[in-house]
């Protein structure tokens, strides 16, 4: 008898501390995710406030890309992708890096589709920055965005 209650009461107790640590990890991640979104929303609020990048959604000008868009940027802001879109979703030029074998990288063509198909913006309303997580076929992506 006292077995039974003993075991009983280890067991009540286990599973009482495995749903905290659960509940602090869950926490963990969120927090970490905010984290890193705040970073992107950071990164893309800069980027969008320069008077360089304003010019360069006008004309497309190549000076733009050769001194901002550099491997170094995306190894120093640890990103993949840079991209620009017009408030309809027409993608006008984006970027790819891989940050492991540090070459160039194709944008998840079902990523483009999201934005071309304004998906990702469908309850925005593309006058302020706005960051998200979409799931894609290679898997979950972390996005932030603002209007230049």
């Amino acid at each position: 008898m006292v077995n039974a209650s003993t075991r009983l009461i280890l067991l009540k107790s286990f599973s009482h501390l495995e749903e905290v640590y659960c509940v602090k990890n869950v926490q963990r991640t969120v927090n970490a995710i905010t984290a890193e979104k705040n970073i992107l929303l950071t990164i893309a609020d800069d980027y969008a406030a320069w008077d360089d990048t304003y010019s360069f959604a006008l004309d497309l000008d190549p000076d733009y890309i050769r001194s901002k868009i550099l491997p170094e940027t995306f190894t120093s802001l640890n990103l993949n992708f840079i991209i620009f879109s017009d408030n309809s979703g027409h993608v006008f030029d984006s970027y790819g890096y891989d940050l492991i074998n540090n070459a160039a990288l194709t944008i998840p063509p079902d990523f483009l589709d999201l934005i071309s198909n304004n998906q990702l913006f469908h309850n925005h309303d593309n006058t302020r920055q706005f960051a998200g997580i979409v799931q894609l076929n290679a898997g979950p992506f972390l996005f932030a965005s603002h209007p230049i």
